[in-house]
């Protein structure tokens, strides 16, 4: 399970998600359309990855105490709604079913 990951094996594991997305869906197709202009996208990776960090320490430390197994039981414990739940569980699933799409089409083309 996740609570068996180390902090390195975790940050590696973001990275790596966060790089395929970058590699195969978006940043190809603009560098070839815009050429140079894309090399803006490289620095934001750092911003997104301390994102991560600042919001994985505090579902870390919840996750141990109150014994969350992903995103949506924190937010359920929170706020105590299950409309809230689902809605963030299709927030969740909406972007992955995407980045699913993108994935197939560009395996396809």
């Amino acid at each position: 399970g996740g609570r068996s990951f180390g902090p390195w094996l975790m940050a590696g594991t973001v990275f790596a998600s966060i790089f395929s997305g970058y590699t195969v869906v978006g940043i190809p197709n603009e560098a070839y359309n815009f050429g140079w202009k894309s090399i803006r996208w490289l620095p934001a990776i750092f911003t997104i990855i301390w994102a991560y960090f600042g919001t994985m320490l505090r579902l870390r430390r919840a996750s141990n105490i109150r014994n969350h197994q992903t995103p949506v039981d924190f937010i359920t414990d929170r706020y105590q709604s299950q409309i809230l739940r689902y809605t963030i569980l299709t927030l969740q699933a909406l972007p992955a079913a995407v980045f699913l799409a993108a994935q197939v089409a560009s395996i396809k083309n």
